[in-house]
């Protein structure tokens, strides 16, 4: 695959790169990252639709090929599979994007891109799969996507289904699912082993969903500002123009941009005593959600924030560097300094985001057995550090936003028995909210616990 250091000549251009870069990682995708150099706000856009309607729907598209093309897209070069994967995105997913375009552009990207006759399977193979994308969407009922049983049909993010001009998709019920909504075998398994049928396409269809932006507003000091609509949860609101949000936060610092089911991982907790606190750490502070609303929920407290990354670091010194109670410090700082002393730790540890997959739709097709078993350890070892900052009687926040048992019940059964810790309270919230759905409902899926040192 040759260098491709220059600026994108397109949207396009952007996005087929970004996207042969995660072709030769599958299944280890990173994040989205667009190179947006030179374009302008309208490519830049063009680009993102790209790349994120094919890396959501990366298992539904490749299927839908390789049954067209009638030959596997593993084994092409990832500058060929990502034009593949890019051009049917275009061709089955934005409706906007005229067919002759989608598949000339991406034929001429991949003369370019990549060597010997590509361009020629590549365009024989688009051509093919047109033809399988009929004009025929179905608006289906938000309650329902009983359409779905049909082999012919692939669910939008909107709700709606397109129709196909042939009935490709397979004929086991749980495998059309789980081709239809781009969920690895592994993974979906794993949702019906835990969860059974109908909950397990309820998560495979919420994969589909286009996220809203939702804040948390339980500690506004003010009334809202307009543009903002009433979540069903109650401390919660939903933005109506996601490019409204820097003016609605604008001179805002009691509100913020949160889940619900983030929002309710301190919640856990009796809210009286998170409040008494003197000493609270946040061991694994990001980017500083939860730091904010442990800065409003312990008033009196001297907060921590601690992470290991530099660039958050640097972040939250920015973005939270005006509060006085606030030391933002590494982990190894926070330990060596305030052993036995915290009233309350916080642990929003890495895991496989499996229950926030709208939100990181990679996360996906990276979720499997040597991930997990990396991420326990790890997860064990943030458990361990943690409690080595408890005073007794002092409160652990365990906090994922994953929904298996292994980075989650597994876990908090390891530190009550490893550690010495008492499990006070846990609950698994599963996601929320599926295509078409009302974005007052949406919630992603994760997991808190509450564990005491006595």
């Amino acid at each position: 695959m040759p260098a491709l250091r220059e600026a994108p000549a397109s949207g396009r251009d952007a996005a087929y790169r970004v996207l042969a870069e995660n072709a030769a990682r599958y299944p280890d995708f990173l994040p989205l990252t667009i190179d947006d150099r030179g374009l302008d706000a309208r490519e830049a856009a063009f680009a993102n639709a790209i790349a994120g309607a094919a890396l959501r729907r990366w298992i539904t598209l490749a299927f839908l090929l390789e049954r067209v093309g009638r030959r596997p897209l593993h084994p092409m070069q990832p500058p060929l599979q990502a034009a593949l994967i890019a051009g049917a995105a275009q061709l089955l997913l934005l409706d906007r994007v005229p067919a002759h375009a989608a598949i000339d552009e991406t034929v001429e990207w991949t003369k370019r891109r990549v060597s010997g006759g590509a361009s020629k399977l590549c365009n024989a193979v688009l051509r093919r799969f047109a033809g399988l994308v009929s004009d025929e969407t179905i608006d289906a009922p938000s309650d329902g996507l009983d359409d779905l049983e049909r082999r012919d049909v692939v669910p939008l993010d909107d709700g709606r289904l397109r129709v196909l001009t042939q009935p490709l998709l397979p004929e086991d019920p749980r495998e059309r699912v789980r081709i239809a909504s781009s969920i690895p075998r592994a993974l979906f398994g794993a949702w019906l082993d835990r969860h059974g049928s109908d909950a397990a396409r309820e998560m495979a269809l919420h994969a589909l969903v286009i996220p809203p932006v939702i804040l948390n507003t339980a500690h506004a000091s003010g009334a809202l500002p307009e543009g903002l609509s009433a979540h069903d949860d109650s401390v919660s609101a939903v933005v109506d123009r996601p490019a409204d949000l820097p003016s609605l936060l604008r001179g805002r610092s009691d509100l913020w941009v949160q889940d619900p089911t983030s929002t309710a991982a301190l919640q856990v907790a009796d809210v009286e005593a998170i409040g008494s606190c003197s000493l609270v750490v946040d061991l694994c502070a990001g980017r500083g959600t939860k730091t904010r609303q442990l800065l409003a929920m312990c008033p009196n407290a001297r907060v921590i924030a601690a992470d290991t990354d530099e660039p958050r670091l640097e972040t939250l010194k920015k973005t939270l560097g005006a509060e006085s109670r606030l030391t933002v410090s590494t982990p190894d700082a926070a330990l060596r300094s305030h052993p036995g002393a915290a009233d309350l730790v916080l642990l929003d540890v890495p895991c496989s985001n499996s229950g926030v997959l709208p939100r990181r739709p990679e996360a996906r097709y990276r979720c499997g057995e040597d991930q997990t078993t990396r991420l326990v350890g790890l997860q064990r070892e943030i458990l361990r550090n943690g409690a080595s900052l408890l005073r007794t009687g002092a409160m652990l926040v365990y906090a994922t936003c994953a929904i298996d048992d292994a980075e989650n019940l597994d876990q908090t059964e390891w530190a009550a028995s490893e550690l010495g810790l008492t499990l006070v309270h846990q609950r698994v919230i599963l996601p929320d909210g599926r295509p078409g759905g009302r974005p007052t409902r949406y919630r992603d899926g994760g997991f808190a616990a509450l564990l005491r040192r006595d």
